[in-house]
């Protein structure tokens, strides 16, 4: 295994733990390739933030008005958060105008798009399955 890198996604950090192995084993890349990487030509292009949103409900079959809404549970959350990021790849959309959709600031998007990147790093379980699912979708 001289050029293949693990992406760590236990929290134990024990060298013997048979759950960080295994999914550790289950989830390799080779060196300097990232494991989520968004290829331009895979993916639909939406014209406004608004038809993200739609298809983002539509896959998670969750109504909008839970995405729009003020509540801070995980299943609002991460959808919420994925909402903002796929807003901002997917479409010529400013923060703001993606805001908007979902009666938020500009700086509330900002740190969304940053989250869900921090956690595809550190490989949030939640957050990873949320985002398979709608990246094997909306392509």
């Amino acid at each position: 295994m001289n050029n293949i890198e693990t992406q760590s996604i236990c929290q134990c950090n024990k060298p013997d733990c048979y759950f960080c192995w295994l999914r550790t084993r289950e989830y390799t890349t080779t060196a300097n390739t990232p494991m989520f990487e968004t290829n331009s030509d895979d993916v639909h292009s939406f014209e406004t933030p608004e038809s993200v949103l739609i298809e983002i409900c539509r896959i998670l079959d969750m109504p909008p008005h839970l995405i729009k809404s003020d509540l801070r549970i995980l299943k609002c959350t991460i959808p919420r958060q994925l909402y903002c990021y796929f807003a901002r790849k997917l479409t010529n959309a400013t923060y703001q105008e993606i805001g908007d959709v979902i009666n938020r600031i500009h700086s509330t998007v900002l740190h969304s798009c940053k989250k869900i990147e921090k956690n595809l790093e550190i490989y949030d379980v939640q957050t990873v399955y949320y985002y398979r699912k709608l990246k094997m979708l909306i392509r």
